[in-house]
């Protein structure tokens, strides 16, 4: 595991603590919501894989590879887009605010809500959570991200409800994205020999 997974998991690990224990920690007056610098690299780290798969192929392609010539082109071509949406999607997690907490107040895509307002903060599916407000969701978010900590010590301190797993185990997020990534994988590579025998 490296540096920046390990950061991801403690950070959930810690959120998880927060939300099992009552420990009365107060948190900042104001703080912001963001998506932390380790989740960044590891999305910039997929997008810089695919590229790297992309020129390999296409490469294939100028060497006259001829079981490559039909698929070669076309996984490339994959590669290239799933980089370019990486690389995209990186920048926008850099700069996306998904909340921002301002004494009793919470601003969540442009509305402001008080504490008051907010009816629970509920566990959600791979690790996440979500803000229920007036008992519909209003955002969902991951753990990992920076300051959920302070976001659960602020819905303490304004008694808010969260209902959550505490013992939940931050490696199942991973889990399921290897799981995702092996089959997106093996369909890869099975479309393109089925088009490299086709193109004989």
């Amino acid at each position: 595991m490296d540096n920046n997974n390990r950061a991801l998991y403690d950070k959930i690990a810690y959120v998880n603590y927060l939300i099992g224990s009552f420990d009365g920690s107060v948190p900042p007056y104001s703080f912001q919501l963001r998506n932390s610098a380790e989740a960044i690299k590891v999305n910039r780290r997929c997008g810089w894989s695919a590229l790297v798969c992309g020129i390999s192929m296409l490469g294939m392609k100028l060497f006259r590879w001829d079981f490559f010539s039909v698929s070669g082109i076309i996984l490339a071509a994959l590669c290239f887009i799933c980089a370019i949406f990486s690389f995209i999607y990186s920048a926008c997690m850099e700069k996306a605010v998904i909340a921002e907490v301002d004494g009793d107040n919470i601003t969540i895509k442009g509305r402001t809500y008080n504490c008051g307002e907010i009816d629970c903060i509920k566990g959600s599916a791979m690790n996440g959570l979500k803000i229920v407000s007036a008992g519909r969701d209003i955002v969902k978010f991951s753990k990992a991200l920076d300051n959920c900590g302070e976001l659960i010590k602020w819905a303490r301190c304004n008694h808010i409800r969260i209902d959550d797993d505490p013992d939940a185990d931050p490696k199942k997020a991973q889990n399921i994205y290897m799981i995702t990534a092996v089959i997106v994988m093996i369909l890869a590579v099975f479309i393109g020999l089925y088009l490299g025998l086709k193109g004989r």
